[in-house]
Protein backbone atom coordinates (compact mmCIF):
# COMPACT_ATOMS: atom_id res chain seq x y z
CA UNK A 1 0.00 0.00 0.00
CA UNK A 2 1.67 3.08 -1.33
CA UNK A 3 0.47 5.73 0.66
CA UNK A 4 1.36 7.75 4.03
CA UNK A 5 -0.98 7.22 7.31
CA UNK A 6 -3.69 10.40 7.27
CA UNK A 7 -4.17 9.79 10.84
CA UNK A 8 -4.79 6.90 13.54
CA UNK A 9 -7.63 7.31 15.10
CA UNK A 10 -9.76 4.68 13.70
CA UNK A 11 -13.36 7.02 13.54
CA UNK A 12 -12.08 9.68 11.44
CA UNK A 13 -10.68 7.06 8.43
CA UNK A 14 -11.50 8.01 5.24
CA UNK A 15 -8.40 8.70 3.14
CA UNK A 16 -5.48 6.80 3.59
CA UNK A 17 -5.67 3.01 2.55
CA UNK A 18 -2.67 2.35 4.59
CA UNK A 19 -4.44 4.28 7.33
CA UNK A 20 -7.21 1.71 6.95
CA UNK A 21 -5.09 -1.31 6.09
CA UNK A 22 -3.29 -0.88 9.98
CA UNK A 23 -6.67 0.16 11.73
CA UNK A 24 -8.06 -3.27 10.24
CA UNK A 25 -5.09 -5.33 11.54
CA UNK A 26 -4.71 -3.54 14.81
CA UNK A 27 -8.02 -3.60 15.91
CA UNK A 28 -10.78 -5.89 15.57
CA UNK A 29 -14.86 -4.91 15.75
CA UNK A 30 -17.76 -6.60 17.99
CA UNK A 31 -18.96 -7.97 14.76
CA UNK A 32 -17.50 -8.87 10.81
CA UNK A 33 -18.88 -10.29 7.65
CA UNK A 34 -18.84 -14.23 6.83
CA UNK A 35 -15.61 -14.60 4.55
CA UNK A 36 -16.38 -16.88 2.01
CA UNK A 37 -14.61 -19.21 -0.36
CA UNK A 38 -15.79 -18.38 -3.90
CA UNK A 39 -14.96 -19.45 -7.55
CA UNK A 40 -14.22 -17.17 -10.84
CA UNK A 41 -16.15 -17.92 -13.92
CA UNK A 42 -12.38 -19.22 -15.12
CA UNK A 43 -11.93 -21.51 -12.62
CA UNK A 44 -10.20 -18.93 -10.15
CA UNK A 45 -10.89 -19.22 -6.10
CA UNK A 46 -10.70 -16.46 -4.32
CA UNK A 47 -11.90 -14.92 -0.65
CA UNK A 48 -14.43 -12.58 0.15
CA UNK A 49 -17.04 -11.48 2.62
CA UNK A 50 -20.95 -11.96 2.50
CA UNK A 51 -23.03 -9.09 3.36
CA UNK A 52 -26.07 -10.95 4.38
CA UNK A 53 -24.38 -12.81 7.12
CA UNK A 54 -22.57 -10.81 10.20
CA UNK A 55 -20.91 -12.93 12.52
CA UNK A 56 -19.16 -12.42 16.08
CA UNK A 57 -15.70 -10.93 16.09
CA UNK A 58 -15.03 -9.37 19.78
CA UNK A 59 -18.58 -10.52 20.76
CA UNK A 60 -19.55 -14.05 21.32
CA UNK A 61 -23.36 -13.34 19.72
CA UNK A 62 -25.18 -10.75 18.97
CA UNK A 63 -29.08 -10.34 18.02
CA UNK A 64 -31.78 -8.08 17.32
CA UNK A 65 -34.52 -7.91 19.66
CA UNK A 66 -36.74 -5.60 17.99
CA UNK A 67 -34.68 -1.91 17.32
CA UNK A 68 -32.15 -3.30 19.85
CA UNK A 69 -28.45 -4.86 18.80
CA UNK A 70 -27.91 -6.87 22.20
CA UNK A 71 -24.34 -8.31 21.94
CA UNK A 72 -22.71 -10.49 24.37
CA UNK A 73 -19.12 -10.22 24.48
CA UNK A 74 -16.10 -12.91 24.86
CA UNK A 75 -14.59 -13.67 28.22
CA UNK A 76 -11.00 -12.91 28.04
CA UNK A 77 -11.47 -9.62 25.68
CA UNK A 78 -8.86 -7.53 26.35
CA UNK A 79 -6.42 -4.42 24.24
CA UNK A 80 -2.80 -5.60 23.56
CA UNK A 81 -1.84 -3.89 27.32
CA UNK A 82 -4.14 -6.13 29.18
CA UNK A 83 -7.03 -3.85 30.24
CA UNK A 84 -10.44 -5.05 29.68
CA UNK A 85 -12.55 -4.68 26.82
CA UNK A 86 -14.71 -1.23 26.95
CA UNK A 87 -17.05 -0.79 24.40
CA UNK A 88 -16.18 3.16 23.48
CA UNK A 89 -19.23 4.43 20.99
CA UNK A 90 -19.95 7.54 23.27
CA UNK A 91 -16.46 8.76 21.70
CA UNK A 92 -17.76 8.32 18.20
CA UNK A 93 -20.66 10.81 18.39
CA UNK A 94 -19.42 13.04 20.64
CA UNK A 95 -16.36 14.23 18.13
CA UNK A 96 -18.74 13.85 15.19
CA UNK A 97 -16.07 11.02 13.55
CA UNK A 98 -17.22 9.50 10.01
CA UNK A 99 -18.39 6.37 12.09
CA UNK A 100 -20.79 8.88 13.91
CA UNK A 101 -22.72 8.98 9.95
CA UNK A 102 -22.33 5.35 9.40
CA UNK A 103 -24.21 4.46 12.58
CA UNK A 104 -26.53 7.03 12.04
CA UNK A 105 -27.81 6.47 8.65
CA UNK A 106 -31.51 6.45 8.57
CA UNK A 107 -32.21 8.24 11.60
CA UNK A 108 -32.11 4.79 13.74
CA UNK A 109 -29.41 6.33 16.24
CA UNK A 110 -29.15 10.15 16.81
CA UNK A 111 -26.65 10.67 19.70
CA UNK A 112 -24.41 8.39 22.20
CA UNK A 113 -27.67 7.79 24.24
CA UNK A 114 -27.93 5.04 22.04
CA UNK A 115 -25.31 3.06 23.34
CA UNK A 116 -25.14 0.94 27.14
CA UNK A 117 -23.60 -1.57 29.08
CA UNK A 118 -25.79 -2.85 31.22
CA UNK A 119 -23.16 -5.45 32.80
CA UNK A 120 -19.53 -6.49 31.66
CA UNK A 121 -20.63 -8.87 29.22
CA UNK A 122 -23.21 -7.12 27.62
CA UNK A 123 -23.32 -3.96 24.53
CA UNK A 124 -26.54 -2.76 24.09
CA UNK A 125 -27.33 -0.56 20.53
CA UNK A 126 -30.71 1.13 20.73
CA UNK A 127 -32.04 2.35 17.76
CA UNK A 128 -35.25 4.55 17.45
CA UNK A 129 -36.73 2.60 14.57
CA UNK A 130 -35.74 -0.78 13.54
CA UNK A 131 -32.89 -0.40 10.66
CA UNK A 132 -31.15 -2.96 8.37
CA UNK A 133 -28.10 -0.94 8.17
CA UNK A 134 -26.67 -0.31 10.98
CA UNK A 135 -25.78 -4.03 11.46
CA UNK A 136 -23.82 -3.86 8.58
CA UNK A 137 -21.95 -0.15 9.18
CA UNK A 138 -21.01 -1.52 12.39
CA UNK A 139 -18.33 -3.82 11.13
CA UNK A 140 -16.38 -1.27 9.43
CA UNK A 141 -13.16 -0.72 10.49
CA UNK A 142 -14.21 3.06 11.68
CA UNK A 143 -16.52 1.89 14.57
CA UNK A 144 -12.98 0.26 16.28
CA UNK A 145 -12.77 1.71 19.59
CA UNK A 146 -10.24 3.04 21.51
CA UNK A 147 -8.90 1.95 24.70
CA UNK A 148 -10.61 4.62 27.54
CA UNK A 149 -7.52 4.62 29.64
CA UNK A 150 -4.81 5.08 26.84
CA UNK A 151 -7.74 8.34 25.83
CA UNK A 152 -7.61 9.71 29.33
CA UNK A 153 -3.76 9.68 29.42
CA UNK A 154 -3.69 11.73 26.46
CA UNK A 155 -6.64 13.80 27.15
CA UNK A 156 -6.72 17.53 27.74
CA UNK A 157 -8.90 20.17 29.03
CA UNK A 158 -9.10 21.47 25.12
CA UNK A 159 -8.89 18.48 23.71
CA UNK A 160 -10.97 15.74 26.04
CA UNK A 161 -11.33 13.17 23.44
CA UNK A 162 -8.05 12.82 22.23
CA UNK A 163 -8.04 13.85 18.86
CA UNK A 164 -4.67 15.26 18.09
CA UNK A 165 -3.01 12.35 20.08
CA UNK A 166 -4.83 9.84 18.00
CA UNK A 167 -4.49 11.67 14.50
CA UNK A 168 -0.46 10.99 14.69
CA UNK A 169 -0.49 8.02 17.24
CA UNK A 170 -1.77 4.28 16.98
CA UNK A 171 -3.78 3.61 19.55
CA UNK A 172 -3.50 0.18 21.68
CA UNK A 173 -5.29 -2.19 19.68
CA UNK A 174 -7.08 -5.58 20.86
CA UNK A 175 -6.58 -7.20 17.18
CA UNK A 176 -4.64 -9.82 15.85
CA UNK A 177 -0.97 -7.38 15.05
CA UNK A 178 0.22 -4.80 16.59
CA UNK A 179 2.49 -1.70 14.29
CA UNK A 180 6.30 -2.00 14.72
CA UNK A 181 7.16 1.46 13.28
CA UNK A 182 6.25 3.45 10.60
CA UNK A 183 8.50 5.37 8.46
CA UNK A 184 6.17 7.98 6.16
CA UNK A 185 7.57 7.68 2.41
CA UNK A 186 9.14 4.23 2.94
CA UNK A 187 7.57 1.26 5.03
CA UNK A 188 5.14 0.03 7.56
CA UNK A 189 5.87 -2.95 9.71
Amino acid sequence: VAENVDTFDPGFTVGSKTAQTVLQNTFDQLTQYEIVDKQAPDGTPYRTVNTENIIPMLCESWKLDGADMIFTMRDGVTYHDANPMVIGYQRIFETKAVASFLLSMGGAITDSSAFSAPDPKTFVIKMSKPNTLIPKCNVMHNTSVLNPNEMKEHATADDPWALDYFKNNLGIGNGPYRMESYKPDDSLV
